[in-house]
């Protein structure tokens, strides 16, 4: 005769055993991973095209077929309507997740922490990212993503983030940028990456939007 209590039992055994918290909390590290693919854009955008650039972001994800053209082939069309713009210049690099992140994303998977980054720093610093980081080296600006006309697209756990600084920006060397939790260290920072841009992207307040786009893909196994 089947015993359909200890069956009952063994079901739900396994079915613990196969959630991410149990594997997290009980198995051996090993066996257990937070994989990641990230990168970054860093762009520049013509001045004049100042009220399509803004509409574009706000949409948010769709600037990302602009920047994937630009840096696969620098197409720029046009239509007898209206000029089709397309970023004018493009830096691309690949994140360096920092140790801090790789906890924020574990919190994430096992329903500890549904933080959202909010802000996004750009710097002047060359150093070479490293895991450790907190902080960008030489940072010199820090703004909130929605609050400056950027977008959080979050479906599942890939995420998308773009900022379009403000036009009243002054000159910015573009040669790192950084995700962040909070607005500074001094409120619970914490920051999910450092990305570093060789050669660094040259900014002229006159006639350039400095835009900053980053995905972060992760995922628990």
């Amino acid at each position: 005769m089947i015993n359909f209590v200890r069956l009952l039992r063994k079901w739900r055994q396994e079915i613990k055993i196969g959630s991410l918290r149990y594997r997290f909390a009980n198995l051996d590290p090993r066996l257990n991973r937070v994989g990641h693919m990230d990168y970054c854009y860093a762009s520049l955008w013509d001045k004049s095209d100042n009220g399509l650039i803004q509409y574009e972001y706000r949409d948010g994800p769709a600037v990302w077929d602009k920047l994937k053209r630009f840096y696969n082939d620098q197409t720029v069309y046009f239509t007898k309507v209206r000029k089709r713009f397309e970023p004018l210049d493009i830096r691309l690099c690949i994140d360096q997740i920092t140790d801090d992140a790789l906890f924020w994303m574990v919190d994430i998977h096992t329903g500890r922490s549904n933080e959202t980054p909010r802000y996004i720093s750009v710097g002047t610093s060359t150093t070479t990212p490293d895991r450790t980081d907190h902080q960008l080296v030489a940072e010199i600006d820090r703004q909130p993503i929605l609050d400056t006309g950027g977008y959080i697209d979050t479906l599942g756990h890939n995420e998308l983030y773009g900022i379009l600084f403000p036009f009243a920006q002054a000159n910015i060397l573009c040669a790192e940028a950084g995700l962040h939790l909070n607005s500074d260290a001094t409120s619970g920072d914490l920051m999910i990456c450092r990305n570093k841009f060789n050669p660094a992207l040259q900014h002229d307040a006159n006639q350039n939007a400095l835009g900053i786009n980053i995905c972060i893909q992760h995922r628990a196994f």
